[in-house]
């Protein structure tokens, strides 16, 4: 049992450092390049739902179709898939992180599009979800099997497209991409929110989060462009430049 526990919090990520959000750049250079590789292509719904709703990785790998309400663009976060081996098997259907990750978040064009993308993709390839984990069915991100993908697996992915994105410009290091993980993704879009002015209220209620005080710490990776457009209002305010 404390084996199980002992794999279940790793699964979760709850005592990794801190991961560092990629820059607005960055995030729009990672998406298009995913968007237009052949190689890469079939990835691209999953990274615009990870960068564009902020859930975390195991609340994108449990979503089934059915938390999708593509009528009114929303998203019904209630369960978390994890992956870790126990005698019951590998894949785990957990409730939400805290009470607070039980939430609906709205559906923005861009995500939407990813998913319907993705339905398409697996319709066309006559390919749905062929396992049914501790009651739930119909996940949506699965792979040529069926079986729900998990985060091992995409981290491995982030890491092959930056590597070979990074290969393609060698001549313009300047412009290579940091090598990041799937709660990157979650850190960017925060840092995405707060750049846009989003209220930290806001922020913390689609995030999930408990407390303001996890929510408002993320406003330390506001990127330093950011931070020098806001000192600049302030000089014109203070002194009428």
């Amino acid at each position: 049992a404390l084996a199980a526990f002992q794999q279940f919090n790793k699964a979760h990520n709850t005592k990794q450092e801190k991961k560092s959000a990629l820059t607005q750049a960055q995030q729009t250079s990672f998406l298009n390049y995913v968007a237009t590789s052949s190689k890469y292509r079939r990835w691209y719904p999953l990274f615009t739902v990870l960068f564009g709703t902020g859930l975390r990785i195991g609340e994108v790998l449990g979503l089934r179709w059915e938390d999708l309400d593509f009528t009114n663009n929303l998203i019904n976060v209630n369960h978390t898939l994890l992956y870790y081996k126990t005698e019951e098997g590998l894949y785990h259907v957990h409730p939400t992180k805290t009470a607070h990750s039980t939430r609906v978040v709205p559906m923005s064009t861009m995500v939407k599009t990813a998913f319907i993308m993705e339905k398409w993709n697996q319709e066309s390839k006559n390919r749905s979800c062929s396992l049914t984990i501790d009651g739930y069915t119909n996940f949506v991100f699965v792979n040529y099997r069926g079986y729900p993908l998990y985060t091992y697996l995409v981290n491995q992915a982030i890491k092959n497209i930056v590597n070979t994105y990074n290969a393609s410009i060698l001549q313009t290091p300047e412009a290579m991409l940091p090598h990041f993980s799937c709660h990157s993704c979650r850190h960017s879009f925060a840092t995405r929110m707060f750049e846009s002015g989003t209220e930290a209220k806001v922020v913390q209620e689609l995030l999930g989060h408990s407390s303001i005080n996890m929510t408002l710490d993320i406003y330390t990776d506001v990127s330093v462009e950011i931070k020098q457009d806001e000192i600049s209002i302030i000089d014109k305010f203070l002194y009428c430049i």
